[in-house]
């Protein structure tokens, strides 16, 4: 076998995903994102066609190929978005203290009935609940029903304009989290063998095992993540995180959902429940999203991605700050260097490793362990993770090791899934003759990989998938000829 891979771009830990869209989709853009330091693109089903997605995919596969990157692919389903229909005169103001009617049928929506995409979900409002709309930039609540609707009082005013988004937070709304035009989207990432599918409007455990289930229906086995961005969530958070295989942390509309104050504590609060489970967590929504406009970010953004960074999040993503965005190329690289400015603190002054009630111990949790302390104390020049679906690679990111990780993977789908892994450089690997266990090539990866050089030692972590045995891991400390 021989490595596929040139010298890693990304130098961080923190992996970087970057929303394509009109301001991104090109090849000269993608390719400078992957200099800048990409890790994962992502494909926001709300907007665009298929058509320009499969462009997207055509484009950051051969980029990547080229460079010799691995880049994944996020699919990120829309969910069932509550949304104002188009508005007749093309906005309306409202002020507090007015009375508003929400209609229960279609059409565009006028200053006397105000009507939403799905008008089915009226008769899940109870007096009294709180409608926010634009991301709580106007607030109405619902004070009585009529023949002609759902009326509610302004309590804060401003300008209604067409399709945009409302938030029911105290609601139960019966509605299903996938919708028609989710399946039909996720039945297409499957076909193009997209690397992660993000599932919106998680609400309860059973939603997240039911789109795990249709996936591999399908014949697909991409890790689902869950989107914490609704009220209902919160109180099946530990559930959630067990059953995903991710998790992103949806920080604007769980603004809107709860009490803006709370987000951050809610950040931490699952960052340390992803590190526990050892689940990717993704740390998402206006990052840096002054530079939609602007060159530069404001100090506050730059210490919230530090922040999310100290916490421990795998990743942190860029949304409109890229799709949509003036300046998508120096967003990514502003990425890059606060993660790099952030990682050279964190490194001394981060918690001892997250090792505690952890949760289903198995041999490959045991090598990982094993493996990083191991490193740590023979003080080597790096790890090597032998994998071939990923599993001990997840495991060993979660302990943030201080040096560098190479996993290695005899399968690009594989090596593009470890993308979005903290700290773990992914290679791809021929397998010929010998099996994945070849000291040479090991050898030979961790030279061109790595700083290291003749009398460093590296440690080798396999994983029981390797050793082709369900009981059985190893780990090997080796000295570079």
């Amino acid at each position: 076998m021989r490595p596929m891979n040139a010298k890693p771009i990304q130098s961080t830990g923190t992996k970087i995903v970057a929303t394509i869209g009109p301001a991104s989709q090109s090849e000269t853009v993608i390719s400078d994102f992957i200099d800048a330091g990409l890790s994962v693109a992502r494909i926001n089903f709300s907007h665009g066609s298929l058509q320009d997605h499969a462009k997207t995919v055509e484009i950051v596969r051969r980029v990547a190929s080229e460079k010799g990157a691995a880049i994944g692919i996020l699919g990120d389903l829309s969910g069932p978005k509550i949304r104002l229909t188009d508005i007749a005169a093309e906005s309306i103001h409202v002020s507090p203290g007015d009375y508003v009617t929400l209609a229960p049928d279609t059409g565009e929506s006028t200053i006397d009935r105000l009507r939403i995409n799905q008008p089915e979900i009226i008769a899940d409002i109870k007096i009294g609940d709180p409608l926010l709309i634009d991301d709580g930039e106007i607030s109405i609540r619902a004070t009585r029903q009529t023949a002609d609707g759902l009326v509610c009082k302004v309590e804060i005013g401003g300008t209604l304009k067409s399709r945009k988004g409302i938030n029911l937070p105290d609601t139960d709304l019966h509605i299903d989290s996938i919708t028609e035009k989710d399946w039909g989207d996720l039945r297409w990432a499957i076909e193009q063998n997209l690397d992660f599918i993000a599932l919106s409007f998680v609400r309860k455990l059973d939603e997240v095992q039911r789109l795990q289930t249709r996936i591999r229906e399908w014949g697909g086995d991409q890790p689902v993540f869950a989107k914490i961005e609704t009220r209902r969530a919160m109180d099946h958070l530990e559930e959630i995180v067990r059953a995903a295989d991710g998790i992103m942390v949806a920080r604007g509309d769980l603004g809107v959902e709860l009490d803006v104050a709370t987000v951050p504590r809610i950040q931490k609060q699952l960052i340390d429940l992803c590190r526990i489970h050892a689940k990717p967590v993704i740390t998402a929504t206006q990052m840096l999203q002054s530079m939609v406009d602007s060159p530069t970010p404001t100090r506050a953004e730059v210490s919230d991605v530090a922040n999310a960074i100290c916490d421990g999040t795998d990743a942190v993503m860029l949304s409109a700050e890229t799709a949509t965005g003036n300046y998508p190329t120096r967003a990514v690289a502003m990425m890059h260097r606060i993660a790099r400015e952030t990682e050279a603190y964190d490194q001394d002054f981060q918690p001892t490793r997250v090792n505690k009630d952890e949760p289903n111990c198995t041999v490959s949790s045991a090598v990982a362990r094993s493996a990083t302390q191991v490193a740590d104390e023979v003080d080597a020049a790096g790890l090597v993770v032998m994998t071939i679906a990923g599993d001990l690679a997840r495991l060993v990111s979660k302990f943030r090791l201080d040096r560098p990780v190479l996993a290695l993977t005899e399968t690009e789908q594989c090596r593009r899934r470890m993308a979005l892994m903290y700290g773990i450089r992914p290679v791809f690997v021929e397998k010929k003759e010998s099996d994945l266990n070849a000291y040479e090539t090991v050898e030979r990866v961790v030279l061109q990989q790595t700083d290291a050089k003749a009398g460093d030692l590296f440690v080798i972590a396999t994983s029981p998938s390797v050793t082709g045995t369900v009981n059985t891991g190893s780990i090997t400390i080796r000295r570079i000829d």
